[in-house]
């Protein structure tokens, strides 16, 4: 899966209050209770500018989050002779706050993430040795957009579309490509 990228500073009201904080991001599953298997990792990189002033950066609590605590998921399968199965994920996010950087800069900041993810998967009721086969396509998309006072901060729009095929006997076909546009931010505020 391709890198994710976040937007903080609407946080920044909060996370500027002198109180420890624990940012937590979690890999959650499109199965009713959220499970994951052992296999997923997680790694970040938290990137910070600071304002020319010594004073601290403030702001306004958080004034409209919208974000629901998981992904809206659908599964449905089939068995006319072969099995489909197909898992459809999508998450909205749209946050905004106004931060008051030391120096009395103020930022409207929002925030909004809107990602999807799609598989199928295609098991043949022949057996592969008569020369059919396994398809598994998925594809993962979305757009990250975080702009300060209407101007783009950070931009990040990708498709990663993935094909897995199995062909008898035993051999596969593999086809992947990452397809992204990725603005990074030049004018981000951060904490002092």
């Amino acid at each position: 899966m391709p890198t994710y990228h976040l937007d903080l500073t609407p946080f920044i009201p909060i996370l500027t209050n002198g109180q420890p904080h624990i940012i937590t991001l979690d890999v959650a599953s499109a199965e009713s209770d959220h499970q994951i298997n052992e296999n997923w990792y997680l790694s970040g990189l938290l990137q910070v500018k600071l304002d020319s002033s010594t004073l601290p950066t403030t702001g306004n609590s958080i004034t409209l989050y919208q974000a629901d605590d998981y992904a809206f998921s659908t599964a449905s399968g089939s068995n006319n002779n072969d099995i489909n199965i197909i898992v459809n994920a999508s998450r909205i996010i749209h946050i905004e706050a106004e931060i008051i950087a030391g120096s009395g800069e103020r930022t409207k900041v929002v925030f909004t993430q809107n990602l999807e993810y799609g598989n199928a998967q295609t098991y043949p009721s022949i057996p592969l040795q008569h020369g059919f086969q396994i398809f598994q396509p998925e594809i993962a998309s979305g757009e990250t957009l975080s702009t300060h006072n209407g101007e783009t901060a950070l931009q990040d729009t990708f498709t990663y579309p993935f094909l897995l095929a199995f062909t008898p006997p035993g051999r596969y076909y593999l086809s992947l490509c990452l397809l992204r546009l990725l603005t990074p931010s030049s004018s981000h505020h951060g904490a002092n």
